[in-house]
């Protein structure tokens, strides 16, 4: 019991201050991680896409060619998980 009271104090304190920030920033995005793998992996991939499409509006460049790690990390996330790269 002294585990999962520790575990909620280290959320409340660390993990939700991170939360409220990009929420309130509007950057947050909540997926239903209660769910089946597949699924809750569909939605991830929905994000991603959205945010490409939102990134790429009126601009023939996206923000993730222009910027090294965001330019890695899409990278990466699209060959790992068979997403096809929808910036060409």
């Amino acid at each position: 019991m002294e585990t999962i009271r520790r575990r909620f104090e280290v959320f409340q304190q660390s993990t939700l201050p991170v939360i409220q920030h990009y929420e309130k920033m509007g950057k947050l995005r909540r997926v239903d991680g209660d769910r089946q793998p597949d699924m809750v992996f569909e939605d991830v991939k929905a994000v991603f896409a959205q945010l490409n499409t939102q990134a790429n509006q009126g601009s023939n460049v996206s923000r993730a060619q222009t910027n090294p790690f965001k330019r890695w990390f899409l990278d990466l996330f699209c060959s790992c998980f068979d997403v096809a790269d929808r910036r060409n």
